[in-house]
């Protein structure tokens, strides 16, 4: 009898353990939560839920992957996954226009979208469970690259005339 109820324990055991790790779609309102404490740890300020707009969400068939706020003049991208990191981006020099992402940053944003479906699917961690670990790793980091997003003049300087276009091109 003793040794059933040993298994029985351990089964219930790996039960609960497959549980607590499965993967866990955030909310908009809790990572709009993340976002602001985030942006207040960056910029020394403190950072209101109240002043974020959701200005982007990319989404899957089933839920969101990720959220996208804007503050004023910077903006956080933040995983709708607890089993990824919380953070995957920011700025804190400009805001993030969703009508006009360039190729590069729709590519990179496209790796994000497959980590996190691949961590939906596999059930487990792509990058880094979420926890206050993940707004104080950041932190303690010192930017790796320091980029401006947009795309300028030159950008489509050889593709055809277009008086509609941005730039006067297609």
């Amino acid at each position: 009898m003793s040794k059933k109820l040993t298994h029985l324990y351990f089964a219930i055991l790996a039960c609960c353990s497959w549980i607590g790790v499965s993967a866990q779609a955030i909310p908009e309102h809790d990572a709009m939560g993340i976002a602001a404490r985030f942006l207040s740890a960056q910029t020394g300020l403190h950072v209101q839920k109240s002043a974020l707009s959701c200005a982007y969400t990319e989404q899957d068939a089933d839920a969101p992957l990720f959220y996208v706020f804007n503050g004023e003049n910077a903006f956080v991208v933040v995983s709708a996954e607890k089993m990824t990191k919380a953070v995957l981006a920011y700025s804190t020099s400009q805001n993030f226009d969703p009508e006009d992402i360039i190729p590069p940053v729709r590519m990179w944003l496209d790796a994000y979208r497959r980590q996190i479906q691949a961590s939906r699917l596999s059930e487990q961690s792509c990058l880094q469970t979420l926890d206050e670990d993940s707004i104080r790793i950041v932190e303690e980091t010192e930017p790796l690259t320091e980029s401006h997003w947009g795309q300028g003049i030159q950008y489509n300087y050889y593709c055809p005339k277009d008086d509609n276009g941005r730039n006067e091109r297609c």
